[in-house]
């Protein structure tokens, strides 16, 4: 009890030494621990381990082994004590107990001193018991868990026999072709299984990625005259850029194949060549939530991946790799590709809405026809991409976006987004009346090399207002 008076607080005896005890068992705890060196305290770790108490603190689980070697001793010492007392009865006149002791009582005391000495002293094996029991389970449940992947996964490779109409010789005849509803199907049960455990999506991810990009190999990407056109007009890292002429000479093809407008009706028409196709790829849409962003760039891999008319709207693959992927007329509505890389990437006809696009890596992308509306591409490296005069740049947030190396001589609207990006003199600006489009005042006016670059675009994304672009030497 405690007695509350003007001059002094007087506290239960018992009380005191309660408190006084666990203080002094946290303390001692404590210097075990800071005094314990390196491999103790690794052995201590595998001894909890063992117990299965690896999620008890260090100073919880000493202090706990201290009160129990305590409780130990204890009770040995009242089990003996009370076993010599009965054995001997010379013992008895010094044990200040009285002669009257009714020995039924000593004999329940007996009996309890051992019970409880028995269970404290099993404690240890009890615990390790337990944790032998989960591990057996956890065990079981993650081999049922492996089963049902590996039945998954056998199912996405899964063909059905099927007889075809007469030939003309008039006969029939039967064939093996994918079954693609039986593969849906195996996508569903994988991306449910996720969603069961969720520490497997960096697994299913990898399978589901590799599914699409070998699918893609069988069936590759359409292409389009135009596309192969302005791939000769603008040249790559091994060709050099030519002229249309001799473009069209090369490719033996006529000048009305150059039509913009023919080119973006191609792209909307577009249909995925695969619907399991389409449906893997949404699936990992959605499992990407339970990535971390760490294993993102390994897992979430369409590297030269056909996704052409896919609708991959609302879904994430933010840190996803995309590079050379096939991109033409997919949707886009509300997708999430930030930090993506997409190098290289074919985004021709595709509508980018509401898109999040922000940080990614364009680099010499094409967006020839595409829809670009509140779409989000802040910081987003955009050097090299290609655009059209249908390419549409409606209300986006463009602030601290590269654009070096970019034609943008018949892009509409482009005077809207030039104070809020990036570039140098490598940027073709279209003309207004007679006069060409003058640069930003915080561009540089001449061409950079590449490092000193992307040098200057970090000092003027982290002080637009007080930067000052470098002068030719």
């Amino acid at each position: 009890m405690i007695d509350v008076t003007a001059d002094m607080v007087a506290i239960d005896a018992g009380l005191f030494w309660t408190m006084f005890g666990v203080l002094v068992l946290a303390a001692v705890s404590a210097l075990v621990m800071v005094s314990m060196p390196s491999v103790k305290t690794e052995k201590l770790q595998d001894w909890r381990a063992k117990l299965g108490i690896s999620g008890v603190p260090m100073l919880v689980a000493i202090a706990g082994a201290i009160l129990w070697g305590l409780l130990t001793l204890a009770l040995s010492y009242g089990l003996i004590r009370t076993l010599l007392w009965l054995s001997i009865p010379a013992f008895r006149g010094n044990t200040g107990l009285e002669a009257g002791v009714d020995w039924r009582f000593t004999l329940i005391t007996l009996a309890g001193l051992t019970a409880t000495l028995g269970a404290v002293v099993a404690l240890p094996v009890t615990l390790s018991r337990l944790r032998l029991t989960k591990d057996q389970t956890d065990t079981a449940k993650e081999s049922l868990y492996n089963q049902k992947i590996t039945e998954a996964a056998a199912d996405l490779y899964a063909r059905r026999l099927v007889t075809l109409d007469k030939d003309d010789h008039d006969k029939a005849r039967d064939v093996y072709e994918d079954d693609i509803v039986r593969r849906s199907a195996a996508i569903d049960r994988l991306e449910g299984l996720v969603d069961e455990q969720s520490y497997h999506a960096a697994r299913v991810v990898r399978l589901l990625s590799l599914y699409v990009r070998e699918l893609s190999r069988e069936f590759p990407r359409s292409r389009h005259p135009y596309q192969n056109i302005k791939g000769l007009i603008n040249g790559t890292k091994e060709k050099a850029p030519i002229d249309e002429e001799q473009a069209l000479k090369k490719l033996d093809l006529r000048p009305n194949q150059l039509s913009d407008e023919k080119f973006w009706l191609w792209t909307h028409n577009l249909e995925p060549v695969r619907t399991d196709m389409e449906k893997a790829a949404q699936a990992i849409g959605r499992m990407s939530r339970h990535l971390s962003i760490s294993s993102r760039y390994e897992t979430i891999d369409f590297r030269k991946a056909n996704l052409q008319g896919m609708d991959l709207s609302n879904l994430d693959f933010c840190f996803g790799r995309f590079d050379e992927a096939d991109l033409s007329g997919t949707r886009l509505h509300g997708a999430k590709f930030e930090f993506a890389i997409l190098y290289r990437a074919v985004l021709d006809g595709s509508e980018i809405f509401n898109t999040d696009l922000s940080s990614a890596v364009m680099l010499y992308s094409t967006l020839y026809g595409t829809e670009l509306r509140r779409a989000k591409l802040i910081a987003t490296n955009l050097d090299g991409v290609t655009l059209n005069k249908l390419t549409k740049l409606d209300d986006l947030d463009v602030f601290g976006a590269s654009v070096r190396s970019m034609d943008l001589s018949n892009t509409q609207n482009i005077e809207r987004i030039l104070p809020y990006v990036f570039g140098d003199g490598s940027v073709s600006l279209p003309s207004i009346g007679e006069a060409d489009l003058d640069f930003p005042p915080h561009w540089p006016q001449h061409r950079l090399d590449a490092k000193i670059y992307a040098a200057e675009w970090d000092k003027w994304r982290k002080n637009p207002d007080t930067y000052t672009p470098p002068k030719p030497d």
